[in-house]
């Protein structure tokens, strides 16, 4: 059969080469999939790369319009690109098509009303709910209404849906979904990518010039949107009053961002490392600390998130400060003795970095935390959900 993949990241973004490649290499293996179709938006200024070696996948190009304010430009990426998939699933005679997130699954709905081919959501969530509770997008917004609209369409008509966290997939069905029509995927790992080893931590340590004994925290992600800002900043200003020769590392695409904030509180900069990472190179930041934070801004739908990073950071053996229910993971990281859980109503910060020095005392703590990459994180569930749909459902 002939597959069509719709990514909504930059075939160079980072998610794109965490979340969908990994899904890429299974459709790959599978004997039933001739051929597949991967299409990725892509703006005019950015460089296209595709390197992986696959036999049966092509690379297609959905040209986004940037020389319209924001707004408009994406109502008309959201009209342009469905007929250019069209197109090519004419073309290529696609018998099914998968999308990697609700918002490209609004595309996949779209082809469906003309072709009529059975659809997938992988990592299918409340996009439009994160957007408004965050304060990123407001009710009466043209891009938070017509989200809403394609997430119900998506709910009627996907042949499968593939929600990241358990407590998404009960809530479909108590409005209604078939439970035949909904597995829990949560975004998948590569354990051994991110494994520890620690030569490669004095290595790294050397390199980005911390002492062999301090206490790391590593921050990976953005400020702002669905993410704290300020909080999170106080967060790790804090470590420095409760930790003994605390060190800071930041891998952020908002250097300046992070540089201002960790100036106006008054972070002591010598002790902070900001940088721009390639994800090649994020396993070996992990590698250098101690401990990570997932300061994801709480709202009620947040618990059906699912992050790839707390995955990363697992598969490192990382203990995590995350905010209270964010997903399954926070209940499994206080089940499991796997962090601290950091409530923005009521910041204990001293209980929470007392938590962290007391796992980080404990013998053999990272070899603990990546066997929750294993259990929680591996690729197995993708591959039984790409079988009902592909196969069994066909």
């Amino acid at each position: 059969m002939n597959v069509l993949f719709i990514g909504y990241w930059s075939v160079n973004d980072p998610l794109t080469t965490s979340t969908i490649i990994p899904h890429l290499k299974i459709l790959e293996e599978m004997d039933e999939v001739k051929k597949v179709m991967f299409v990725t938006p892509e703006s005019p200024a950015n460089k296209i790369i595709f390197e992986h070696a696959f036999q049966k996948v092509e690379h297609h190009i959905l040209p986004m319009k940037n020389n319209f304010p924001a707004l408009i430009a994406r109502l008309l990426d959201f009209l342009l690109f469905p007929k250019i998939i069209t197109k090519l699933c004419r073309k290529n005679k696609v018998d099914k098509i998968i999308a990697r997130s609700s918002l490209a699954g609004a595309m996949a709905w779209m082809v469906h009303q003309k072709l009529k081919i059975p659809f997938a959501v992988e990592s299918f969530e409340p996009h439009a709910e994160y957007m408004l509770e965050s304060g990123v997008w407001t009710s009466y917004d043209p891009r938070y209404i017509f989200q809403k609209y394609w997430e119900r369409k998506q709910q009627q008509h996907a042949q499968l849906l593939m929600p990241v966290a358990s407590g998404y997939k009960n809530f479909l069905i108590e409005n209604g979904i078939n439970p035949e029509r909904i597995i829990t995927v949560p975004c998948s790992v590569d354990a051994k990518r991110f494994q520890f080893n620690k030569e490669n931590k004095m290595k790294f340590r050397e390199e980005l010039k911390l002492p062999a004994k301090c206490i790391a925290g590593i921050y990976v992600g953005k400020f702002g949107g669905l993410y704290y800002r300020e909080e999170a900043i106080r967060l790790f200003k804090a470590a420095f009053d409760y930790l003994e020769d605390f060190r800071l590392i930041i891998l952020t695409a908002q250097v300046e961002e992070a540089t201002f904030l960790c100036q106006k509180y008054g972070l002591p900069s010598a002790a902070i490392t900001i940088n721009k990472a390639k994800y090649e190179a994020i396993p070996h930041y992990l590698a250098a600390a101690d401990f990570a934070y997932a300061t994801y801004q709480y709202s009620p739908s947040k618990k059906y998130l699912n992050p790839v990073k707390v995955g990363e950071y697992w598969a490192a053996g990382l203990p995590i400060i995350i905010t209270k229910g964010t997903g399954d993971d926070a209940s499994i990281i206080e089940e499991k003795r796997a962090g601290a859980i950091y409530d923005p109503d009521l910041p204990e910060y001293q209980y929470m970095y007392m938590q962290i020095g007391g796992l980080l005392e404990e013998t053999g703590i990272r070899k603990r935390i990546s066997q929750l990459a294993v259990d929680y994180r591996n690729i197995n569930a993708c591959r039984y959900a790409y079988r009902r749909f592909l196969v069994e459902q066909s």
